[in-house]
């Protein structure tokens, strides 16, 4: 492929009119797009950066797709994109490697090809379809599975083909349509079988989760029958069974009379429901994205001019834009915690970007058309444990935490109060005690025997939750006390302290304590006493708690001892070797070099993070308290990183982080990575030293 793209480059090397940008920074997430349009043609990688605003990097020019999908299709962890080009060849585009594989020529006839995810942790599968025999492929639908070769699934040319877990297992199966035949299909990867479940043909199909299930589920597109979502029924043996012979029932409407399909004599099936009678305007496409941050996706639909979205909660429609856009990718493309969108005009054939959090448009192109977009993102190397927003809104001076407020969204509701004396935090899924102080203060020692003997409210498998957890429901947005405002909670000792689960390792006589009236986190001795609150279940919420590191148990029923939250990845880090590293358990990146310039002050801290170009990106920033903190390991002392850690220069001292002290908007958080203690002070320090480690990257 090298030497054909040369080839191409030699005979329509065209004058690229893209916005300028330097290279590209992986703070947010990437697209890849193609564009057809006077003066240039060709596959782009755009993103958007903090300092820059939009970037471009050339992928290939003279060429132009119709089609493009990413996911590792290689199986080495790293995304892949396919490419269906306008001569009808489809290639393979390793990008990080960034070299071109023909998979199969434009002979082949290709008529569709889509990717489906057959093992929850393995590679994607490349499904094509094509009409001519040859170039290892027979005619019909072939599957490849990257160095094993093609296998033909049906000799019957599809017309449409789409990868949906319906099944809900974790493995996608495959929704298909034979040209020139009525009739949808389900075809299963495991048992290698299809069963016609409809005898309608889609004329389109896409894989989204609508109702906020935590499951795919397929939106489809029958003509003139409108827009359905369908899902697959593990036992409704009792319900209204339609015959697989009989087309789909119009009468039937959604969450009313829903029109059920038997699969098998058992009564498993699928359900069909209604979302709308309308059907898309011809020559643009279904989407789905996540930009209300409601209960599941949205449905995106083009119809009479104007484009729509479909709320599941609500079961409404509003209106997206009154134009009607001719593509349409959702991706978190800028810092907002909901999907963003990159869309096509139809109409001026335009390329904009559209921020929901802002709920604002921003051109990116003033005229450019595209018959491709591939959201450029790889699932399986998302961070286990990214890191939530502190909760700090006021923004003290520009890129400081308030400024930035990186993490992951918090949810609305934070807390849901089960009226038991219960409440569950919905950010991370624990289960805490309504009432903060059900029985006074204890040693260490005995705050865990009364959390292991407590029986409340059905549950007794209650604990003294560990440091990690603890912090979690700290808002160092507030104070008096430092939890979310509005939060349920009662009988809370602002003025005291209260014990973790999590012993102190550079003192194991001590452990550590969390004082919720300013959110500062301490070591104390265990003999004396402390409050008690108890949690229970798993942290695995919108984000998983990690784990402390804490590996030693010193008594049953401490952290050591349960050693419960999200299992740091191995390896921990990677090592670029260009002066970054990457935390594999949140994602983010930090300098190699945690001393890179010295002691500041906190405003020359921000300032020097924020005028940094380091090893090719300059978006670096200072980190907040809980970045910095999810360093800590807390079965290390000086220093308290984890075993075998890449960096250097780390400082058995403070550093400063971006986070205000909101009781005291004077003073700022710094922790301790020699220690772990996570204190404050005064932004204008000179007693004591304090260090400066930028970080980049984060949602």
């Amino acid at each position: 492929m090298k030497r054909a793209i040369f080839y191409i480059f030699s005979i329509l090397f065209l004058s690229v009119v893209l916005p300028a940008g330097n290279a590209i920074s992986a703070e947010f997430q990437p697209a890849m797009i193609s564009i057809e349009h006077e003066g240039v043609t060709g596959i782009y990688r755009w993103q958007y950066t903090r300092s820059r605003g939009s970037s471009w990097e050339k992928i290939i020019e003279g060429i132009s797709a119709d089609k493009m999908m990413s996911g590792d299709i290689t199986g080495d962890g790293n995304l892949d994109l396919i490419a269906w080009f306008s001569d009808g060849s489809l290639y393979l585009y390793d990008i990080t490697g960034k070299y071109w594989n023909l998979l199969c020529g434009s002979s082949a006839g290709l008529t569709d090809f889509t990717l489906a995810q057959t093992g929850a942790s393995g590679p994607y599968t490349l499904i094509v379809s094509n009409s001519s025999a040859g170039q290892g492929l027979d005619a019909g639908i072939n599957r490849l599975e990257y160095g094993a070769g093609w296998h033909n699934i049906s000799t019957g040319t599809a017309s449409v083909l789409a990868g949906v877990d319906l099944n809900a297992d974790g493995n996608d199966e495959l929704i298909f349509a034979f040209a020139g035949y009525e009739g949808m299909y389900v075809y299963n990867f495991s048992t290698e079988s299809a069963a016609k479940i409809v005898s309608v043909s889609p004329s389109q199909v896409i894989s989204a989760d609508i109702t906020g299930d935590g499951y795919d589920e397929a939106v489809v597109v029958f003509a003139g029958l409108g827009v359905y979502l369908i899902r697959y029924v593990p036992d409704k043996s009792n319900d209204q069974q339609l015959a697989v012979e009989n087309p789909l029932d119009p009468s039937k409407d959604i969450r009313e009379n829903a029109v059920w399909v038997s699969k098998s004599k058992s009564g498993k099936g699928f359900q069909f429901n209604r979302i709308t009678w309308v059907c898309p305007d011809g020559g643009t496409e279904i989407a789905s994205g996540d930009i209300t941050q409601g209960i599941g996706e949205e449905v995106f639909i083009v119809y009479q001019d104007r484009t729509y979205y479909y709320i599941y909660e609500s079961v409404s429609w509003a209106t997206l834009v009154n134009t009607p856009l001719k593509r349409i990718i959702s991706g978190y493309f800028t810092a907002g915690a909901k999907r963003d969108l990159i869309v096509c005009d139809n109409i001026s054939l335009g390329l904009y970007l559209y921020k929901s959090s802002s709920d604002s448009w921003e051109r990116l192109l003033i005229e450019g058309n595209t018959n491709a977009m591939a959201s450029h993102i790889l699932i399986q190397s998302a961070p286990d444990a990214p890191v939530p927003k502190t909760g700090q809104i006021t923004s003290y001076r520009a890129g400081d935490d308030g400024d930035y407020q990186m993490g992951v969204e918090w949810p609305a509701p934070r807390f849901t109060d089960h009226g038991d004396g219960t409440v569950t935090d919905n950010l991370t899924g624990l289960m805490w005690t309504k009432d903060a102080n059900m029985d006074g203060s204890k040693t260490w020692n005995n705050a865990i025997d009364w959390c292991n003997a407590l029986d409340h409210a059905g549950h007794a498998d209650w604990r003294l939750p560990n440091r990690r957890e603890f912090a979690s429901i700290i808002d160092m947005g507030e104070h008096s006390p430092a939890l979310p405002d509005s939060h349920p909670f009662t009988g809370i000792q602002s003025a005291d302290y209260y014990w973790s689960s999590s012993t102190y390792s550079g003192h194991t006589g001590y452990a550590w304590q969390v004082y919720p009236y300013t959110g500062l986190l301490e070591s104390e001795i265990k003999t004396n006493t402390n409050y008690v609150w108890a949690v229970r279940g798993v942290a695995d919420g919108n984000v998983p708690v990690p784990r402390t590191g804490q590996t030693a148990a010193y008594r049953d029923g401490d952290d050591g001892y349960y050693q419960l939250g999200v299992q740091w990845p191995d390896p921990r880090f990677t090592d670029h070797e260009d002066g970054t590293v990457t935390d594999n358990l949140t994602g983010l990146m930090w300098s190699k070099n945690a001393n890179i310039d010295g002691n500041k002050t906190w405003n020359d801290a921000i300032d020097w993070c924020n005028a940094l170009d380091h090893a090719g990106y300059d978006d670096w920033r200072l980190p907040n308290v809980l970045e910095l903190f999810s360093l800590i390991d807390h079965a290390e002392y000086n220093l308290a990183l984890p075993d075998g850690h890449p960096f250097t220069g780390v400082q058995g001292n403070y550093y400063w982080s971006s986070t205000t002290y909101a009781y005291s908007a004077d003073r700022a958080w710094f922790p301790n990575p020699g220690s772990g203690h996570v204190r404050n002070y005064y932004k204008t320090t000179t007693v004591y030293t304090v260090y400066v480690w930028p970080v980049r990257g984060g949602q």
